[in-house]
């Protein structure tokens, strides 16, 4: 359609609705008059074929149904019909945001640019402009499509041009089909698996019948493993259009597959199947643990990805209750301490075990029983005794069948030390100064120091301050110093026997004194606050059992160090005061060979 020709008033033609109000509607031409003067053809004025000029080919582009979230183009050629050069010097595009113009290299082969109605209704230029000189053809046109909401598109290309006949007017139209998905059978829970026999489901994928002409196309589909997933997808027989049905066996569908094609109103099956290689444990007494995944397809569907939830537990049958003897009291106590026992099992729907038969296996001299008594669910005993305790838990299912093997576990019960260093503190600052997440708190960390300890010069006094000697400093990089004699039948060495790495807020330090007199300093270094400012640290000092020493709610900001007292064998313990008698807190304590994060 050419501007700047005359259109009688009784043939208006809406570009905007794409309307050509004329008569003769669609099939044979009417070459009636639009106003009595000018003829027209199909409801839009005859051309002058004596002043033939450039001309668009096709002039209304029509898309079709596109299926939502697809893209399609086609060609829109120009063709240069009159006796001079001819050049079109760029283009508007105006209408619905879902169509686009793209221009080609001079060959056709490769995009150079492309452009969309939300950024090009003002005028836009071709540079260097399009040119054709007489009769000529070119191809270096596209217009795009993509279906990006339901409903009706539509467009108006102009193409400004140097002809004398004036600028070229192309239209376009689509149609966006509303594509979902429905699934049957969701979500899948298989319950309990045997290893070795797997368990199989059918889903039911279908088009829904409102989608119109457009068909659901699935361009994934896989599994989306949990952790311990024992999931596998049988795809054999999904339609793939001209590709042909899918191949027996095959696990999952990826993009550069041929895709699954499902027609409105039909559906398509595939198989999932449970079949586990291991047996779940339970972490919580009673509470079996399950695979867990999930069936991921995407589509062209209005939600493009969808998601089918899998969960099943596993058992082995020739082992069917593997459980774990749980020491409430944890696996080193004193003398005199009662023992409380209970274990974790895996229950599964093949058998509940019903019968617990406890052993004990005692250091020589001890007597202690289980009370109240070896078959009893949760027994405690105390045992008074040091030494080594080694407690053994055979279990009986409903049918009297032993489960695979007794479970194992030893406790050892020491002296109590002569001395204990504790450290815990709070972080007023946290968002949760009560949680039992390390990441949730201040990192401090507990050191006790030889008087042989060098280290380094950290706090610039002239004199090595012994803090952080990798040898002569019991901190989280030296658990288990040995600072006594080699004999390893002698424990006269200090033990970091609790870290703030596994009990959050709390740090502790064992040790047996030796004989000599010899002294020791403790330290407490705030190693890494995580932004949640000042902690609020605490130092217990115990000998023999009594309480010595105490400094509570002591704030300490980030990488300092506060240097808490002396202990001096036999003597006793002795804090270390700044002058005027503050605690002694070293500001900004960052070593090189341990620098804080």
């Amino acid at each position: 359609m050419r501007l700047g020709q005359a259109i009688p008033a009784s043939c208006v033609v809406m570009l905007a609705l794409f309307d050509a109000a004329c008569g003769g509607g669609g099939g044979t031409a009417d070459t009636t008059t639009c106003d009595g003067q000018a003829p027209c053809v199909d409801g839009a004025d005859v051309p002058d074929t004596s002043a033939r000029g450039l001309v668009a080919t096709p002039e209304l582009v029509e898309f079709g149904t596109v299926g939502l979230g697809n893209a399609t183009r086609k060609g829109l050629q120009l063709f240069n019909d009159g006796p001079e050069p001819v050049e079109v010097t760029g283009f508007r595009l105006e209408g619905d945001p879902s169509f686009s113009l793209v221009l080609l290299d001079a060959q056709g082969d490769d995009v150079l640019a492309e452009w969309d109605a939300a950024t090009s209704a003002d005028a836009v230029a071709f540079d260097p402009p399009i040119a054709l000189g007489p009769m000529a053809v070119s191809d270096r046109l596209q217009v795009g499509y993509l279906a990006a909401k339901a409903g009706d598109a539509e467009a108006v290309l102009t193409l400004t041009t140097n002809d004398a006949s004036g600028d070229l007017v192309v239209l376009l139209r689509g149609r966006a089909a509303t594509v979902c998905m429905d699934i049957r059978t969701e979500p899948l829970e298989f319950g309990c698996t045997a290893i070795g026999a797997p368990k199989t489901a059918e889903v039911a994928v279908r088009g829904c019948e409102e989608a119109g002409e457009a068909d659901l196309v699935l361009h994934e589909l896989r599994v989306e493993a949990g952790p311990s997933s024992a999931f596998v997808l049988d795809l054999g027989g999904m339609p793939r259009g001209d590709a042909g049905p899918m191949p027996a066996g095959r696990a999952s569908l990826e993009t550069t597959d041929p895709p699954v094609v499902i027609p409105p109103g039909t559906e398509a099956r595939f198989r999932v199947a449970h079949a586990p290689t291991v047996a779940n444990l339970s972490p919580v007494l009673g509470e079996p643990r399950y695979d867990e995944g999930a069936v991921v397809l995407v589509s062209n569907a209005g939600l493009p990805q969808r998601s089918i939830a899998l969960s099943g537990s596993a058992y082995d049958p020739a082992c069917p209750t593997p459980s774990e003897i749980i020491v409430n009291e944890g696996a080193s106590v004193e003398p005199g301490t009662t023992l409380h026992l209970r274990s974790i099992l895996s229950y599964t729907c093949a058998s509940v075990p019903v019968v617990h038969q406890w052993s004990v296996l005692q250091p020589p001299g001890s007597q202690a029983e289980l009370e109240p008594g070896p078959f009893s669910a949760t027994p405690h005993i105390q045992v008074a005794v040091p030494g080594t305790y080694d407690f053994g838990l055979a279990l009986r299912d409903s049918a009297g069948k032993l489960q695979c093997g007794p479970a194992e576990s030893s406790v050892e019960v020491a002296v109590r030390p002569d001395l204990r260093i504790e450290l815990t503190w709070t972080t007023p600052g946290s968002p949760d100064p009560a949680s039992d997440d390390p990441a949730d708190n201040a990192d401090l960390d507990l050191h006790l120091l030889h008087p042989w300890a060098e280290g380094w010069d950290i706090d610039q006094d002239g004199a090595l301050d012994g803090w952080f000697d990798t040898s002569f400093d019991c901190f989280w990089f030296n658990t288990d110093p040995n600072w006594g004699t080699i004999d390893p039948s002698i424990d006269d060495d200090p033990h970091l026997t609790t870290d703030s790495a596994d009990q959050p807020r709390r740090e502790r330090l064992d040790m047996i004194l030796a004989d000599q007199p010899i002294t020791y300093k403790v330290g407490v270094h705030a190693w890494n606050d995580r932004s949640f400012g000042p902690s609020l640290a605490t130092v217990r000092i115990s000998m023999g059992g009594a309480v010595v020493f105490e400094a509570a709610d002591v704030e300490l900001d980030y990488q300092s160090m506060w240097e808490v007292a002396t202990i001096s064998w036999p003597q006793g313990v002795a804090a270390i005061t700044s002058p005027g008698g503050a605690h002694k807190i070293l500001p900004d304590y960052d070593s090189d060979f341990f620098p804080v994060p």
